[in-house]
């Protein structure tokens, strides 16, 4: 036969004796060069270290730039030069390539697109088909080396054949059912392995997820199974290849067999570690963990204050890139950080929903990092350490490098990427709980129980130190008025006003069912909470535990977040003073009372302090408008209401009693202090009611002025 042909020898034809006999010598030596590397392997590689959950790291699975193409042929060169001279017809109806006087194994072998096209002719090699494949799919070459022996031999195998190449990788061969004709061809083979591990990797298909599987011994359910814990996605994608693990025995025989052994991953390890050395080499170490409450952050670069994580342009695309920018309190820079379960953390983007995300589950420095549709990959999955400044870097899973911005900069649009840890302020950020509502006082209402609030068991004069908090039906009394305050380290307390204490977790309790009570304020965890929004309401989340506010027979506990209606809350504004008519006593003392100067029942009457005369001049009826926070205050005398001239918002504009018109020059907002008396802020200004001077002698003049605390803006209020 010419050289560049491929040799076929079909042998029905032979005398059936004949046949017999030089099949039967053929089969021999050709079966014993096929599998006798097996038997005369030596391993290095310890199976004592064989961990079913974690056969190899998600590193080395995806480390596709480990060979170039050139490294690929080099090292299929020096395992397999082909050296078998020996002419031996071939068995009845299969191919072998044989030119230049010896057998053409794969290093030297080259391949088309089709099935069974094989010889010098076709122009692609294994070298280069297993470089293209490892780059089009981010799956490491020598990972498909490997697959290639395991499955076929084919790396060592002196004389493949057509059958051999058909099958290489053993895609679409299940151990249970014939190869399907679909998969055939080297190509074919090689590229539709990569692709597999590729979408397990992208956390897109696995039928042996992380975590718990109960994974058989063999394909024979006879042989028994057992759980394994896996750990990663890379020995989910090996188990999704090979379905089995080896036993006991199989484990003892090295590269040899045991009585329901299965060997296919156990292979893998072998071939991989012995070829190319350890499994987890590659991967950072990652510090242990630090326990982050599930919720709704800003991440705060200690670049800068206020440079946080941000979505560019507030993109909601896949592919978005995440920079550093100013704080400015959108959507696209908070993030919702949710536990795994298994130490990591996925990073959600509370504008798009789409996952803090490390381009391809890239491990290299510099990799970039971008948002993308949440799928559970290890380019997904974080590791969020406390360091000792009360900063936090951030792990990747795939590589152990750490959330970083590019070149330290601190200015807008920096780029944030991945980088091996160093320590610098590029590398930390500050975990801030994302403000969900605006301070005020609130109703704290149940929405599974939506005509209960948040209530003190017998009511505000029976308040102290471990008074039960309950939920009872709303009745707008001081029991059910809560002062909500969100504080610089992003965690908010909920004080009740009246009783001068706070909603506290008893002990500091973690637990599933840990009461919750009233309790002096301490600044500790047991009274800091994540307030979080909801699918139709709010959570309130304990920061000591990330266990969620909730209801057991009417009394207020903590428990697991389980998306039971009663742990969603709602918001009203509180009736900080109910509606009524009331004197409106200074501070400042000497029986001073707000005023209408010469009790006028005209517009623009001046408003001053003077001694409590009794008069209607002196008296105030206080309406809160209708789903506001604001109150409008009317005097008896002239039905006139307290007004802020031509709605001013600079310090010692006056403030007179006008027509009702509606406008925030006749609104006020009402706090109450924590020593019972009341500051009114103009609602067009957030300025204070003012004493001028903060003189307490009658007639003098009120007016608005910056919030400073004294006396001169605190007043009493006496229902009349």
């Amino acid at each position: 036969m010419k050289a560049g042909k491929t040799r076929r020898r079909d042998y029905r034809k032979l005398a059936f004796l004949g046949l017999a006999i030089f099949v039967a010598v053929f089969l021999f030596a050709f079966l014993a060069q096929k599998t006798g590397k097996l038997e005369n392997e030596t391993s290095a590689a310890n199976l004592a270290e064989f961990k079913p959950g974690y056969i190899i790291s998600d590193f080395q699975i995806t480390d596709y730039n480990s060979m170039s193409e050139a490294d690929i042929q080099h090292w299929l060169n020096t395992m397999n030069s082909c050296p078998n001279t020996a002419y031996n017809p071939g068995l009845v109806g299969h191919q072998w390539h044989y030119e230049y006087g010896h057998y053409i194994c794969l290093s030297q072998e080259r391949f088309g697109d089709r099935d069974g096209e094989i010889g010098f002719q076709y122009k692609e090699t294994a070298a280069h088909i297993i470089w293209q494949a490892a780059q089009d799919y981010k799956i490491n070459p020598k990972v498909l080396l490997v697959l290639l022996q395991k499955e076929t031999g084919l790396i060592t195998d002196p004389i493949p054949n057509d059958w051999d190449y058909r099958r290489a990788t053993g895609y679409g061969c299940p151990d249970t059912a014939a190869c399907s004709e679909k998969y055939y061809g080297f190509k074919n083979q090689v590229r539709n392995a990569a692709y597999l591990f590729r979408i397990v990797m992208d956390g897109n298909s696995s039928f042996y997820p992380i975590g718990n599987n109960n994974v058989r011994f063999s394909p024979n359910p006879a042989c028994g199974s057992s759980v394994v814990y896996i750990e990663n996605l890379a020995t989910s994608a090996l188990y999704r290849y090979t379905p089995y693990q080896p036993n006991a025995g199989a484990l003892a025989a090295g590269y040899g067999t045991a009585p329901c052994g299965a060997y296919g991953n156990r292979n893998f390890f072998l071939y991989y570690q012995d070829w190319f050395g350890g499994i987890t080499d590659g991967v950072l170490k990652i510090p242990e963990t630090s326990y982050v409450v599930d919720g709704e952050y800003v991440l705060v670069s200690a670049l800068r204050e206020n440079a946080v994580i941000d979505v560019t342009w507030g993109s909601t695309a896949n592919g978005a890139n995440v920079q550093l920018y100013t704080s400015n309190n959108t959507g696209a820079q908070r993030w919702k950080i949710e536990s795994d379960g298994e130490g990591s953390y996925s990073i959600i983007n509370a504008a798009s929903g789409k996952a803090l995300d490390v381009v391809g589950g890239g491990i290299w420095n510099g990799t970039n990092v971008q948002i993308y549709h949440h799928n559970d990959s290890c380019a997904q999955k974080w590791k969020i350490v406390r360091n000792t400044d009360t900063t936090y870097s951030i792990y990747s899973v795939c590589s152990g490098r750490v959330l970083d911005v590019k070149n330290g900069s601190s200015y807008d649009g920096a780029n944030v990427q991945i980088y091996q840890p160093n320590g610098t302020y590029a590398q930390k950020w500050k975990l801030v709980p994302a403000r969900a509502i605006d301070d005020g006082e609130y109703v704290i209402n149940s929405k599974a129980l939506s005509t209960k609030a948040i209530d003190i068991v017998g009511g505000v004069k029976s308040a102290k130190n471990g008074t039960n908090v309950q939920v009872y039906e709303a009745n707008e009394t001081e029991a059910q008025s809560w002062k909500i305050t969100y504080g610089d380290d992003g965690y908010y307390t909920i004080l009740n006003l009246s009783s001068g204490k706070v909603l506290d977790v008893a002990g500091a309790g973690m637990s599933d069912g840990a009461n919750v009570q009233l309790y002096e304020t301490n600044k500790t965890c047991a009274q800091k909470w994540i307030i979080a929004k909801a699918e139709s309401g709010y959570k309130i989340i304990s920061a000591c535990s990330g266990l969620v506010l909730d209801i057991n027979n009417g009394n207020l506990i903590i428990g697991n977040d389980i998306a039971k209606s009663t742990q969603e809350w709602t918001f009203s504004f509180a009736r900080v003073i109910r509606d009524g008519e009331y004197v409106i006593n200074s501070a400042l003392g000497n029986n001073l009372v707000l005023d209408v100067t010469g009790a006028s029942l005209k517009d623009s009457a001046n408003i001053q302090v003077y001694t409590n005369n009794g008069t209607p001049a002196q008296k105030w009826q206080i309406i809160k408008n209708e789903g506001e926070e604001t109150y409008m205050i009317k005097n008896l005398n002239s039905g006139k209401v307290l007004d802020v001239v031509a709605g001013g918002v600079y310090d010692t504009t006056n403030v007179q009693t006008y027509s009702a018109n509606g406008t925030c020059a006749q609104k006020w907002n009402i706090e109450k202090n924590d020593d019972k008396t009341y500051s009114l802020y103009s609602a067009c200004s957030g300025k204070a009611l003012d004493v001028a001077g903060g003189k307490a002698y009658p007639s003098n003049n009120v007016q608005i002025y910056t919030s400073n605390g004294t006396d001169a803006q605190k007043w009493q209020m006496t229902a009349n």
